[in-house]
């Protein structure tokens, strides 16, 4: 297993163990997560996006949407953009 989906695995763990906390005042934005916490939320995954990008150079993050109804494609996600050239690696 990479660092990239032990990371994503850790998170979306942590995500969903503590996801009522964030319902219903966050829903419908999306959560940065490094290290099994939340950094921030967002309006958008772009906008999570751009943040994690920014603020973590060795690309070890992952976003999460908060939904009533977590859907875990991080992996999945991240490694269907591993084909498209020139793109940059998206994390969920």
């Amino acid at each position: 297993m990479s660092d990239l989906e032990r990371e994503i695995d850790n998170n979306f763990d942590f995500f969903q163990r503590t996801l009522s906390e964030y319902l219903p005042k966050q829903e419908g934005r999306y959560a940065l997560l490094k290290n099994g916490r939340i950094i921030q939320f967002f309006d958008s995954a772009f906008e999570a996006e751009e943040a994690g990008e920014k603020q973590f150079d060795d690309g070890l993050y992952s976003i999460q949407e908060v939904t009533r109804a977590p859907a875990d494609l991080g992996f999945f996600s991240y490694a269907f953009n591993q084909g498209q050239a020139g793109q940059p690696p998206r994390h969920c």
